[in-house]
């Protein structure tokens, strides 16, 4: 396995709580405010909720289980870096769309 990838652990542990607190914005919305929500709002907030549900599901089954080096750097493989940026770019579009239904969300 080639590890010439790193994320730090830190950064790895804020960014699950980030990904934590946006699923749970995420929830309040849709039980609070659903009944003023559009029908396109709603499809975009139940797939901005998976996108990071899938986001937050890939870090903690595959991710818990990557090398952690002296420095407390994750040590990543090609594929898993590949997978981190893909689930990554799909959250943060999914984010920034409910933008348009003035629903700000955390984005990184």
């Amino acid at each position: 396995m080639n590890d010439q990838f790193v994320m730090s652990l830190p950064a790895y542990l804020a960014g699950l709580e980030i990904l934590r607190g946006n699923s749970e914005h995420l929830v309040y919305v849709l039980r609070e405010h659903a009944k003023n929500l559009n029908t396109e709002a709603l499809t975009d907030v139940c797939y901005a909720l998976i996108t990071v549900d899938q986001y937050l599901g890939f870090l903690t089954d595959e991710m818990s289980s990557a090398e952690v080096d002296q420095k407390s750097n994750i040590k990543l493989s090609q594929g898993q870096a590949l997978m981190v940026q893909t689930h990554q770019t799909a959250m943060n579009e999914a984010l920034e769309i409910l933008k348009v239904h003035n629903i700000h969300m955390e984005v990184h």
